[in-house]
């Protein structure tokens, strides 16, 4: 039972190292082939001012972006650019500005300053009353909003509030 147990020990261990070999000699074949140049096709060099073949070579994907010139990569860059742009535009959702009264605007400043007085009173702001901070001052006009932010970013650097998430 000894003998059988050995045998298959060193056949198995034949195997790995068999095995271990031939992996070794595929990795090195991976990195030879990815290491070497890629030429557009075997015996011709494509210049600028040759005219392109109608159709690539099938094998691989990176073979087609040795037929684009790099103009025409830019020409292709614009373009889908400017689509995005068009398409974000016709998707942006067009409501009107909802307009807020000074009043408004003072007691949603005024309930923001509170807040923020309570957070530095606190020395902490956890992840639901920052959303809401932000909520609430979301409301504000520009320039409130970033004296808000300002704010609350000095008293965080500051240390006065700790502000982990």
């Amino acid at each position: 039972m000894q003998r059988i147990l050995i045998g298959l020990i060193a056949v198995q261990t034949m195997a790995i190292f068999f095995f271990g070999f031939r992996v070794m000699e595929i990795d090195a074949r991976t990195q030879e082939l990815a290491l070497a140049p890629r030429a557009a096709m075997p015996n011709q060099t494509i210049t600028s001012d040759q005219p392109r073949p109608e159709t690539p070579p099938a094998d691989n994907r990176l073979a087609n972006a040795a037929f684009l010139s790099p103009d025409e990569i830019r020409k292709i860059i614009r373009e889908e650019l400017q689509y995005a742009q068009a398409s974000a535009v016709r998707q942006a959702p067009q409501k009107p500005a909802e307009t807020i009264t000074s009043a408004e605007i003072s007691s949603i400043k005024s309930a923001a300053s509170y807040d923020l007085g309570r957070f530095i009173s606190n020395g902490r702001i956890d992840e639901t009353e920052m959303a809401s901070f932000q909520a609430e001052i979301a409301k504000l006009p520009p320039e409130q909003r970033r004296e808000m932010l300002s704010k609350l970013t000095k008293a965080i650097n500051a240390g006065q509030i700790d502000a982990q998430f």
